[in-house]
């Protein structure tokens, strides 16, 4: 990844629940059970930077409720990693079909089939999802593109999603530390307290 700095001390990352102040339509996202929960899945996207903007592309592009993922990690101005929580755990949203009704989405700011994302926002989508796993919601991580092979042939996607750059292995491993409490290494560290809205 990109922008290592070793000597950075590190925090945990900033987190700020923004689902109300987000456009969405009248329709709204369908509720399902949270705990039929299994999959955490690490997306890309980089159609807008703000969440609101995105939201509002997906709404006026694809006809959608609003922002599609759960949550959505970007680096501020100052470098530093900051997740909004962008809709509701109880909400089924369209981040992947298929897995819409057992997943949480978790959108990374950038386009990586090109080019690694930096350290901090790699760090905090493993920081998140280490999280969430921590309060048991979910059982397994991926991308979005081999999550999408965990299911039948129908369900498959040529999409390279979050990106051959962003290496989906990697970030397991860094979960499955955190997991046991070994935070050495990292730019930034979890929470640790589930700071999300579930409904």
């Amino acid at each position: 990844m990109s922008g290592d700095n070793s000597e950075t001390i590190a925090f945990p990352y900033q987190h700020h629940v923004v689902v109300d102040k987000l456009p969405r339509s009248e329709m709204g996202w369908k509720k399902r059970n949270i705990s039929r929960v299994r999959l955490i899945a690490w997306h890309r996207c980089n159609v807008a930077e703000d969440p609101k903007d995105i939201a509002q592309w997906f709404i006026d592009n694809k006809k959608w409720v609003g922002h599609p993922y759960h949550f959505q990690i970007n680096l501020d101005s100052h470098g530093e990693a900051i997740v909004y929580q962008t809709a509701l755990l109880v909400e089924r949203t369209a981040g992947l079909f298929g897995w819409n009704n057992r997943g949480i989405h978790i959108m990374i700011h950038g386009d990586f089939r090109y080019q690694q994302p930096e350290r901090k926002l790699f760090h905090a989508a493993a920081c998140l999802a280490a999280d969430l796993r921590g309060f048991n919601i979910g059982d397994r991580c991926g991308g979005h593109s081999e999550a999408s092979y965990w299911l039948p042939k129908k369900y498959w996607t040529k999409k390279s999603c979050p990106g051959k750059s962003f290496y989906t292995e990697a970030c397991r491993r860094i979960v499955s530390r955190l997991l046991i409490g070994n935070e050495t290494g990292l730019t930034v560290l979890p929470v640790g307290e589930s700071w999300w809205q579930t409904r």
